[in-house]
């Protein structure tokens, strides 16, 4: 009876618009998104030239980038979901020093030093970035312990506080929906934990998360 009586006030009609907005406009910032992404990354390269790595990428405006590779300090290889199911990966990388016109630079590399590439091939740009990180068997540790109370407890201030507050001056009913996402929280830290992992190797350390 309360469901007829949803749809009779135009409630269900009302949710579903409101869904199919969201659905279109969430849909089209996806679509924006990889254009720009394909706009500003055409005909991206990365060559080795002697002691320098050398970008360039973009269709509209053709970005050029000389980097000393010894001043590339860490490469964070990244896969999303997304990338994971059709294998493919990014790379971005942090340098040291610079300044002035170098600020771009550093924030592009920091972004995407790799767009994006095979998962397969994201050792052999390490081989050719940081020579002395590439070529061994890091023996795997896992982290502390304690690293999941850290967690959970950033969790649970960071869901908690919110919604106390809510509950003070909106309404106590908040304090509910808050348990969904501290359970989630909960979960979270101790799959982070699982997953989580540092070898030291000769010239480094390398994570994973």
């Amino acid at each position: 009876q309360w469901i007829s009586n949803l749809v009779d006030a135009g409630w269900v009609g009302a949710a579903l618009q409101l869904a199919l907005v969201i659905a279109v406009g969430l849909s089209v910032l996806v679509g924006l998104s990889i254009l720009w992404s394909l706009v500003r990354f055409w005909g991206f390269t990365l060559r080795a030239k002697a002691d320098d790595l050398q970008l360039a990428c973009g269709l509209l405006t053709r970005v050029q980038a000389s980097i000393p590779r010894e001043r590339i300090q860490s490469l964070t290889i990244s896969a999303s979901w997304l990338h994971r199911r059709f294998g493919f990966s990014s790379i971005s990388a942090r340098t040291a020093g610079g300044g002035g016109d170098d600020k771009g630079t550093a924030a592009f590399v920091r972004t995407r030093f790799v767009p994006v590439l095979p998962t397969e091939d994201a050792p052999r740009v390490v081989a050719i970035v940081m020579p002395g990180m590439a070529g061994e068997d890091p023996a795997w540790q896992s982290i502390s312990p304690t690293a999941v109370r850290r967690i959970r407890r950033r969790g649970v201030i960071g869901v908690g506080l919110p919604a106390v507050a809510l509950a003070i001056f909106v309404s106590p009913y908040t304090l509910l929906a808050s348990v969904p996402l501290l359970a989630l929280a909960w979960w979270y830290a101790g799959a982070a934990f699982r997953r989580a992992r540092f070898a030291r190797v000769s010239e480094g350390i390398v994570w994973e998360r």
